[in-house]
């Protein structure tokens, strides 16, 4: 239509107010996929930080954002961390395999084999006391080779068990590592299509008694894989996982027990109640029932093994995995709904000590 013709005077009048207030254009969503630099896969469950908030991307790798961000960051258990000022304007985002080989760190007795250990150290208080694991929780840490192309046998599993808080000042000045009560199954799993361990393990596992813990050095148990079946890391990956058991395949472990504190005989308290109760010193119990008992009994939640853990560099180096609420999470998805709840609290990202000992073919 001519406005010339028809609405001189109107036209004009939009014409400048068009001229005299600037043109606001729709800003356009950011859409991209994550994959794997080497194997062009798509990546499932990448970490996506942009711009102050924290998602991950879908089973294709994909994920959305409102515009196009200032500042973005991806990270993947077993990929090398990218970060861009501002954020690429791409359909497809690159990350590259990753695993920390310490060539320095050899088996004297084996010689060719070399140990996988994240880089991280331990710090005071944060990696002090290991958490024990209560019957039926896990805790994993996934390795990958950085070169797909090179095959690696995997030698043993080497764990190192967690020192546990003191129960008297006599102990303060020793280390509690070995475990008393319950046992600790070890395992290989492959990573499944969201990047969690599968069930099924990739070998036969291991399980460690508490007489077996006794015999540790500096906390450190080695774990061989047989001679006569060899065992290939896949390229894909693989995840060493540790899981607390009760003391026999018979016995259940329904629910974990904060009582008051109580110095005499603390089995016999109350259970805490966080509305009424303030003080803040617990005693934590492991409620455990054998098959056929009429009655459950409590043990304390530190006599079960523990794992020991390292802070590591930054939230991206952290490779932890671990199995809360019956599924599992990796370690910056578990801290990123914490936050959310306590966000004054401060959230350590850290690695498990469960190694790898390979050898290059």
């Amino acid at each position: 239509m001519d406005c010339s013709h028809h609405f001189p005077t109107a036209c004009g009048v939009l014409l400048l107010l068009a001229a005299a207030r600037p043109a606001t254009a729709q800003t356009p969503t950011y859409r991209c996929v994550v994959a794997d630099a080497r194997t062009r896969a798509a990546l499932p469950a990448a970490t996506v930080q942009a711009d102050g908030r924290t998602l991950r991307t879908d089973e294709s790798g994909r994920f959305e954002l409102p515009a196009r961000p200032a500042q973005l960051q991806l990270s993947h258990v077993g990929y090398q961390p990218r970060q861009w000022q501002p954020a690429p304007a791409a359909d497809t985002l690159w990350l590259t395999p990753q695993a920390v080989a310490l060539p320095n760190v050899r088996v004297r007795a084996q010689p060719g084999a070399v140990v996988w250990r994240y880089a991280g150290k331990s710090r005071w208080p944060h990696d002090a006391f290991a958490r024990s694991l209560m019957p039926g929780e896990q805790v994993a840490v996934f390795y990958r080779p950085a070169d797909s192309t090179r095959q690696y046998r995997i030698r043993a599993v080497r764990v190192r068990l967690g020192h546990r808080a003191p129960n008297s000042f006599g102990e303060a000045f020793g280390q509690r590592r070995h475990f008393v009560a319950g046992r600790l199954r070890v395992c290989l799993s492959l990573p499944g299509p969201e990047g969690a361990p599968v069930s099924q393990s990739l070998a036969p596992a291991w399980v460690i008694t508490p007489a077996q813990s006794a015999a540790h050095q500096d906390g450190w148990l080695q774990l061989a894989v047989p001679t006569d079946a060899p065992l290939l890391l896949p390229a894909a990956g693989v995840f060493v996982v540790a899981t607390g058991l009760t003391d026999t395949d018979t016995e259940t472990a329904p629910r974990l027990r904060t009582l008051q504190y109580q110095r005499r005989n603390p089995e016999t308290a109350p259970d805490y109640d966080h509305k009424s109760q303030t003080s803040t010193r617990v005693n934590l119990y492991v409620e455990v029932k054998p098959e056929g008992a009429a009655q459950s009994h409590l043990v304390n939640l530190d006599d079960y093994p523990a794992v020991a853990q390292r802070t590591a560099p930054d939230e991206a180096s952290g490779h932890s995995w671990l199995y809360q609420a019956k599924r599992w999470q990796s370690q910056q998805a578990s801290h990123a709904e914490l936050r959310k709840r306590l966000p004054d609290a401060i959230y350590s990202t850290s690695n498990y000590e469960l190694v790898l000992e390979v050898e290059e073919l």
